[in-house]
């Protein structure tokens, strides 16, 4: 039982001034005013929260656990091998869980990295949050995934190069074989692609619609890299279960939106992680000043997306160029941009849960869903930043297991 102070559930409503929440058996049993809350068993442990703010584990999207600030692309293949990468990400899963995420999605990975890490929590081997793991993101030859030169190759590289539908369905069957959870698919390029930058839209919509059609065979759901308007309309077209970063939607797009199922993860910080982060960590300032180019268009997705009521889902890219463990950067972002801390909130629970195909178990506070319970204090609502430090997350609550409590 947790108990004290105000509950935020994730649902549409106002929070609760003063909330309990029981679990029993890793599900939550009861949840409202703490004023009507049934006295707790025994011998049930009770967590005071009283100073700090009850809300539903946050849920992250966009994440690529293995990322250590890499100023280029080419760094993430070059500048640590497997095994370093590896242990990068076991070290930035539990930073993320200590801030407070209690699922992730892991949307890009060398090799096994994601399905490894994942496999070691659930095992009980290493302590981290829930993951969806991803594989290598299929990547056109020259596009997205493709960035050494020719001369070079890479057996553990971030991209899994396809061409045309039927060896994009061959890839997509290989990762299903590695054990994924999540197919990530390029649609436009990177600022630095040797087949195009950023505006380059490098997938067709017949190749992304094939890689949806095996994915969804097997029971997998796929994201999409878009951020010219050509390859988001691909990737809408080709049916996408979420669309990453958005960065030129236009009126197209937004019906689009609104007849299909696709859901919109914008990671807006990771336009700002480049102005605000870019230069320290030596982001050449040819690309800085390229994204720098795409901001009004970007901010403008958000904007039309928001008014227009399409589900709007919380992806930090993190560790990029922000820190791992600073994955609420994001909700900053949203709020900068006329998002309440509330919808910032919704955004990274019960939207983000949706996104994921997992709205039955997570994303809120309701009797039957599975505990992922955070207690969070001073209170995100006055402050939406206190949610990127780890010292104001003082309980983390995942499957009814207690992973974290501060005294």
């Amino acid at each position: 039982m947790m108990r004290g102070g105000p509950l935020i559930d994730g649902l549409v409503g106002a929070p609760v001034p003063d909330g309990t929440v029981v679990v029993s058996d890793g599900r939550v049993s009861w949840v409202g005013p703490s004023a009507k809350a049934p006295a707790a068993p025994r011998d049930a442990p009770v967590i005071d929260t009283q100073g700090a703010t009850i809300m539903p584990g946050l849920i992250d999207c966009h994440t690529h656990m293995f990322y250590e600030r890499y100023a280029t692309i080419l760094d993430i293949d070059a500048k640590h091998s497997i095994e370093r990468a590896t242990i990068n990400a076991v070290l930035n899963v539990k930073k993320m869980l200590d801030t407070g995420f209690t699922t992730i999605r892991d949307v890009g990975s060398r090799g096994a990295i994601g399905v490894s890490v994942r496999d070691a929590i659930n095992e009980g081997t290493i302590t981290g949050p829930r993951v969806l793991a991803g594989g290598p993101i299929i990547s056109t030859t020259g596009g997205l995934g493709d960035f050494l030169p020719q001369w070079l190759s890479n057996t553990h590289s971030l991209g899994l190069v396809a061409d045309g539908v039927e060896e994009i369905r061959t890839a997509v069957r290989r990762l299903v074989k590695l054990g994924v959870d999540v197919i990530k698919l390029e649609a436009t390029g990177h600022a630095i692609s040797r087949s195009g930058g950023m505006r380059m839209a490098t997938m067709t919509e017949e190749e992304i619609a094939a890689a949806v059609r095996e994915a969804h065979k097997y029971g997998k759901r796929v994201a999409a890299h878009a951020q010219s308007l050509g390859g988001i309309l691909n990737a809408l077209r080709g049916g996408v279960d979420t669309l990453e970063h958005g960065s030129e939607l236009d009126d197209e797009c937004i019906a689009l939106l609104r007849k299909g199922t696709t859901v919109y993860v914008p990671t807006i910080s990771n336009l700002y992680s480049y102005t605000e982060e870019g230069r320290k960590i030596g982001v050449p300032e040819s690309i800085i000043e390229e994204v720098d180019r795409s901001a009004p268009a970007w901010i403008r997705s958000v904007k039309l997306a928001k008014e227009a009521g399409i589900p709007i889902a919380m992806g930090s890219d993190v560790g990029n160029r922000y820190p791992n463990g600073r994955n609420a950067v994001e909700l900053e972002m949203l709020v900068r941009h006329e998002f309440t801390p509330l919808e910032a909130i919704q955004s990274a629970t019960r939207i983000s849960a949706y996104a994921l195909g997992l709205s039955a178990e997570l994303g809120t506070l309701e009797v039957g869903k599975q505990a992922d319970v955070i207690a969070v204090g001073p209170n995100p609502l006055d402050d939406i930043r206190v949610l990127q430090d780890s010292a104001n997350v003082r309980v983390v609550v995942r499957g009814g297991r207690p992973l974290k409590r501060m005294t």
